[in-house]
């Protein structure tokens, strides 16, 4: 690991620190490198979206350019935020990220699944994969989940092995009345051969 980025961690991680611990907190953005720096490292603390308020402070003695960027409505960022690169198109292209996945299920009940993520290395460098498991029994089914890195930025969730606990409370069990699928057909074999007799339709006497 680079020391800028070993410093880069330990931001985010007073950064988290913070937020779990002080109350009322906020951010104050003057839109100069400093406080953008800041603002970068907040999004990244908490993967896009920063979870308290950013307060711009006006000092009055900012470039024109400075006010149009922070008057610029969000429709209009959204348009203009495809040809203002820098670097023109090539680095248009450069901002776009990937990501692609696959699942297979067996028999409703037993499943893999596997994706790719990737961001281009002037861009954040984010690349991982991710393997995952679905067992479903009845109303019950576990997911397990793992993500692998595959390059020097690392990710808070790198090498962790994840799972979560579903239940689907259909009524009338794996056959819920709803729109569900049913996972497991645990019909009883009485019941079955039973259904089966009933739906036989006898051929007349005379059909040879």
């Amino acid at each position: 690991m680079t020391p800028l980025k070993k410093l880069e961690h330990q931001s985010i991680y007073i950064i988290r620190e913070a937020y779990s611990r002080c109350r009322n907190l906020a951010l104050l953005w003057s839109i100069g490198k400093d406080s953008t720096t800041l603002l970068w490292l907040c999004r990244k603390a908490f993967f896009g979206k920063i979870p308290f308020p950013v307060l711009h402070i006006d000092t009055s003695y900012k470039f024109k350019e400075i006010y149009d960027f922070r008057e610029k409505s969000v429709a209009s960022g959204m348009f203009t935020s495809f040809g203002d690169a820098p670097g023109g198109f090539r680095e248009e292209m450069s901002e776009f990220t990937f990501g692609v996945g696959a699942e297979y299920m067996y028999n409703k009940q037993f499943g893999a699944r596997f994706g790719y993520f990737y961001e281009p290395t002037s861009k954040g460098g984010r690349q991982y994969a991710t393997a995952g498991l679905t067992v479903k029994y009845s109303i019950v089914g576990l997911n397990f989940s793992y993500l692998i890195p595959t390059s020097i930025n690392r990710s808070p969730l790198d090498n962790t092995l994840r799972f979560s606990l579903i239940f689907e409370f259909n009524k009338g069990g794996l056959k819920g009345q709803s729109n569900g699928v049913s996972l497991v057909d645990d019909q009883p074999k009485k019941e079955k051969k039973k259904k089966s007799k009933g739906d036989e339709v006898p051929l007349p006497a005379d059909t040879q």
